[in-house]
């Protein structure tokens, strides 16, 4: 329920109530204006080229590599079994990207594995789909009962 306005009921009354909007309105003005160098910083790098790895973006957001793994797994970001484990689902690709390396095993036959990393795009993505920030890493939802 939203407070009710009060219309003032004198002139004093609305001087004061101008003014507290006044000094409100500018309050945010400077806050927007402290903020602005930070947005371009951010806008620029979620345009920048490159990837990252995941045990990065884990740890700029407090989290081992394994743990945001089985986060991103958990919210059906990643594929989590099978030969491609660990990369993500096909409608998620656009913020990801993953080189295929060949190995040998000891057996002498060729195998397959993947790396995956994260755009720029995907760092910021990240953040929003799985509520990290440095702060409060991920406590928007609740732990997944296997990470306990």
């Amino acid at each position: 329920m939203q407070p009710q306005m009060q219309v003032p009921q004198s002139l004093p009354e609305a001087l004061r109530a101008y003014a507290r909007e006044v000094e409100a309105r500018e309050a945010m003005e400077a806050y927007a204006k402290e903020l602005e160098p930070k947005g371009e910083a951010y806008d620029a790098f979620l345009s920048g080229h490159g990837t990252y790895s995941i045990g990065n973006i884990a740890k700029m957001h407090g989290l081992s590599q394994n743990k945001l793994f089985d986060l991103m797994r958990a919210s059906g970001l990643m594929i989590a079994k099978g030969a491609m484990r660990n990369t993500p689902y096909q409608k998620y690709m656009h913020h990801f990207a993953v080189k295929a390396y060949d190995f040998t095993r000891t057996d002498d036959t060729v195998g397959t594995s993947y790396t995956t990393r994260v755009q720029p795009s995907g760092v910021d993505f990240l953040r929003r789909k799985l509520c990290l920030t440095p702060a409060t890493n991920w406590r928007c939802w609740p732990e997944p009962r296997f990470l306990l």
